[in-house]
This record gives structure tokens, C-alpha cells and sequence, in this order.
């Protein structure tokens, strides 16, 4: 109400200065006249003045009344309708925490399913099972935008585990993959993120190097998640990052280090695991096995296993490389790729 009341002696105070300046505007008559009607003139303006700042005087003091009984009279209402004002403004805040929580609460669902879906992407010994990725949906879309949006907003200092990793994530599916590492390696730096968190932000973080053919770098984070983790809990990742490290090489052509990693990875692959035939079939192709071997691995698993690998790395080297063998390397990465037609395959092969 202090504040309404300044207000109108504000305008008070204009409505004097509009009248002085009418004042100006009156000495400023022609100066032509004679001097007799300029007399009369000057003593009608003075008199003008005089009545002018009496009605001015009267106006102001009878606003000052007015506004007085206004406040006095609306008191109450004006009382109710802050009230109002608050109760709108609680209920608004209210909506908008709950929207946020509801977003995170989405976003915590759709981070373990994009989390699976990226892992999915590699050559990984030791799933039995991997559904092949396929788009986000439009909700999961909007779900990775809004909570990237609410990020942006957040100061980067207080991020959680789940903060970068849902940014790195939106980078990813973004094709934005030197962001994607970027973020996924200030996961991995938060003391208050598990092993597990943080072996997965390595994992995805490695991926995100191979895909921008930093090979080197990406050998390195599995290397490091090999010295961190290579325990019972973990174990099954580590045999992934030593698979996916053993293609990495042979890009490189250092097949020594290729025979290493995939004889570490051998002896943490469980029975039944595609990994076993993808491994096999990187033995084959630095010659220390047998192509019926590759065959016989692939037989040996399950019908209900599946595969879902990607060899952008190896075809130029096979390409490169491979002599003969080139045409046979082509139906194999078919198959894991691909079809998974065992009889296909076969035929293919028989063709080559």
C-alpha cells in the first residue's frame, strides 16, 4: 500500500511541474505588444498563477484525502487478494517441482535404457542376448531434450552422477561425440559415484573415442577399466573392454597385443556367450585359429543367442590386410552383423 501511495504523490508532483511549464509558456507572449497591454497582461497572468497553484494545492491535498479513504476502504480486499496472489504463486511453484520431479524420475528410467542400448552397440562376449538398437521414440526424445534443457540451467558444479551422464547421453544420441566423452569422463571423476556407475561411464566413454577413430585414447580407457575392475562383480565388463580392445589393435596391425587381450578375455567369457565365437573369429583373423574353428564356436552357442556387432574399424583393414581371406572375412562380419543364418553363412563361405 506504501508503494500505491508513492505512486499518486508522484503523479501529484508531474501535475505541478506541467503546470510550471505552462508558466514558461505564458512570460513567453509576444514582447511586440505595447507596454500597456503588456501590463495588463503580465498582472491577468499573475493572477492566472495565483488561482492555478490554489487549485493545484487543493487538488493535491483532496487526492492525498481520496487516496487515504481508498486504502482505508479497500484494505481488506487488497489483503485477500495478495493472499490470493501467494496461494496462485505456492501452487505454481508446486506444479513446477512436481513437473521436475517427474522429468527425473523419467529420465532415471530412460538412462538404464539408453545405458543398455549404447552397450549393446559393441562387441560384447558376454551377453547372451542383445536386442539390435533401433531410434529413440519420440517420448524418450523429448524426455533426453527436456532434461538436457533443465541441465543447461543447472550450475555445472553441483551435477550428480546422473546429471552428466544424462547430458552425455543427449550429446551422444546428438551425434555430438567429442561431448559425449567429454561428460562421461566428469562422470567418472565424482568420489560419490559407485563402481559400477563409474566402470559404465568409462565403458560408454571408450565407445565414444572408437567411434571418433581415437583409437588410441580408447584403448586406454579400457586398459584403465581393466586395472580398476577386473574383479568377480565386474568381470563380465572387463572381458568386453578386452574384446573390444583386441579389434582396436588389430586396426593398428599389433597383432601380439591382439593375441594378448583376446587370451585375457578368453578365460573371463562364460559358457554359452557370443563372445566366445567374436573372439574366435579375431584369432582366426591373425592366424592363430582355424576357420572351421570360427564355424564350430558359432555352433557351439545357443540358438537364442544373438549377436550384435559392428566392424566399421576392421573392413578397411580386412580390406587392406587380407588377401583370400577377404571374401571369407566379408561372410563372417555378415553373420554377426546381419543375418545370423548359420546355413547362410556356410554357404557363403563354400562360395568365397
Amino acid at each position: 500500500m506504501d508503494a500505491l501511495k508513492g505512486l499518486l504523490k508522484a503523479m501529484s508532483a508531474n501535475f505541478d511541474r506541467a503546470l510550471g511549464q505552462q508558466n514558461v509558456r505564458i512570460r513567453d507572449m509576444d514582447s511586440n505588444q505595447k507596454t500597456f497591454g503588456v501590463v495588463f497582461t503580465v498582472l491577468g497572468i499573475f493572477i492566472g498563477i495565483a488561482g492555478i497553484f490554489s487549485i493545484s494545492g487543493r487538488v493535491r491535498s483532496q487526492t492525498e484525502e481520496a487516496s487515504e479513504k481508498w486504502f482505508d476502504k479497500n484494505a481488506d480486499d487488497l489483503k485477500k487478494q495478495i493472499n490470493s496472489f501467494e496461494q496462485e504463486l505456492y501452487l505454481l511453484k508446486k506444479q513446477t517441482e512436481q513437473h521436475a520431479e517427474k522429468v527425473s524420475d523419467e529420465m532415471s528410467e530412460m538412462s538404464k535404457i539408453l545405458q543398455k542400448d549404447l552397450a549393446n552397440k559393441t562387441i560384447d562376449p558376454n551377453s547372451k542376448e542383445s536386442d539390435q538398437t533401433v531410434a529413440l521414440t519420440d517420448k524418450e526424445s523429448k524426455t533426453l531434450s527436456d532434461s538436457e534443457t533443465e541441465l543447461q540451467s543447472k550450475p555445472e558444479s553441483s551435477y550428480t552422477f546422473n546429471d552428466w551422464n544424462t547430458r552425455a547421453f543427449s550429446a551422444y544420441y546428438g551425434q555430438k561425440l567429442n561431448d559425449a566423452a567429454f561428460y562421461w569422463d566428469k562422470a567418472t571423476k565424482l568420489s560419490n559415484a559407485s563402481k559400477k556407475q563409474i566402470s559404465r561411464a568409462l565403458f560408454n566413454k571408450g565407445y565414444a573415442l572408437t567411434q571418433l577413430e581415437r583409437i588410441n585414447e580408447a584403448i586406454a580407457v579400457y586398459d584403465d577399466i581393466i586395472k580398476r575392475y577386473d574383479n568377480n562383480e565386474l568381470r563380465a565388463l572387463c572381458a568386453t573392454a578386452l574384446g573390444n580392445a583386441a579389434e582396436l589393435y588389430l586396426s593398428l596391425n599389433r597383432h601380439k597385443d591382439v593375441i594378448k587381450a583376446i587370451d585375457q578375455a578368453m578365460l573371463r567369457v562364460e559358457k554359452n556367450m557370443p563372445g566366445l565365437a567374436t573372439l574366435t573369429f579375431l584369432q582366426w583373423l591373425v592366424g592363430v585359429r582355424e576357420l572351421q574353428s570360427v564355424v564350430s564356436a558359432i555352433k557351439t552357442l545357443d540358438e537364442t543367442v544373438h549377436f550384435n556387432c559392428s566392424f566399421e574399424l576392421l573392413r578397411p583393414w580386412a580390406k587392406k590386410s587380407l588377401d583370400r581371406q577377404q571374401q571369407q572375412a566379408e561372410c563372417l562380419m555378415a553373420f554377426f552383423e546381419q543375418h545370423q543364418d548359420i546355413q547362410q553363412l556356410e554357404q557363403c563361405l563354400e562360395n568365397s
